[in-house]
């Protein structure tokens, strides 16, 4: 590992700046992968270095306030409470794994210190995918979604899945890294190919599936998606009159061969019973 890299401030700053560049830009993810893992051996250097807990909370959380900020910059637009909120309370989130991580290495558990690591993430991620305060948009694992090509086993792991590939893939470039012998590079590079094949294989099968089915009958299906702006018109113009102009826009494009139109599930407002809708003037509109 380069000398500069010994300074963790460095590290995990530089670390989390360039992890967040692939939600800027989903063409950055190597430049992501090795952020993040600057970001891991930061915080393994100020755990082997004793680093006090306050100086580890420190620069572990400006690091992922950098990151939060970059990739998330946008929520300011709805509501800057609401940006300023997500940013400091996920950042403090994303900081427990590492505290996780660095009690292991603390009580005589170094050797599964990584492991307990990318346990306490994902688990810290699955929370947030399935909690009230839902917040799944830096999951690691999403991070390849320009890369659709190299995940397709998604469909059996689901994007945590991804989020470990990110760990071993740091994790064993650290590796390499530090030692820089054959059996070290080689294992790095296994962990790159074979997911990567793996997923080609199931690409490849998939696109030959679809071939088969290019005979089947065409469905023509139209969408029809108001751009009423959330905040001021969506409660200022009546339901009724709401889906009037969703159907209105829909008549432009609805031929005798559509088979189906789609709207939004916010296209049929207000308060309705199900078994007194055939009877509403939604209905009447639909029918």
């Amino acid at each position: 590992m380069p000398k500069i890299f010994s300074n963790y401030w460095f590290s995990a700053l530089l670390g989390a700046f360039l992890t967040s560049l692939v939600w800027v830009n989903g063409s950055f993810i190597v430049v992501s992968i090795i952020g993040f893992t600057l970001l891991l051996f930061a915080a393994q250097q100020m755990n082997e270095k004793q680093v006090r807990t306050g100086r580890y909370f420190l620069v572990l959380y400006l690091s992922f306030l950098i990151w939060n900020s970059i990739a998330t910059w946008w929520i300011y637009h709805a509501t800057l409470g609401g940006f300023l909120m997500a940013l400091f309370a996920n950042s403090l989130l994303m900081y427990i794994p590492f505290l996780i991580f660095r009690w292991s290495m603390k009580y005589e558990l170094k050797q599964w210190s990584w492991w307990i690591l990318a346990l306490a993430w994902i688990s810290y991620e699955y929370i947030h995918h399935n909690w009230s305060l839902t917040w799944p948009w830096l999951s690691l694992g999403n991070a390849f979604a320009w890369h659709h090509q190299l995940i397709q086993w998604y469909e059996f792991t689901g994007v945590l899945g991804g989020t470990l590939w990110v760990f071993i893939l740091a994790f064993l470039m650290i590796e390499a890294l530090k030692k820089g012998d054959k059996k070290s590079k080689l294992y790095f590079a296994a962990a790159v190919i074979l997911p990567s094949m793996l997923s080609l294989l199931i690409g490849w099968s998939i696109s030959a599936e679809k071939s088969v089915l290019t005979n089947s009958v065409a469905t023509e299906v139209c969408i029809s998606q108001p751009n009423y702006n959330a905040y001021t018109e969506k409660d200022e113009i009546p339901p009724l009159q709401q889906l009037e102009e969703i159907l209105a826009d829909a008549e432009k494009v609805v031929t005798p061969k559509t088979d189906m139109l789609l709207m939004p599930e916010t296209a049929i407002g207000g308060s309705n019973m199900e078994s007194e809708f055939s009877k509403s003037d939604f209905y009447m509109l639909l029918d």
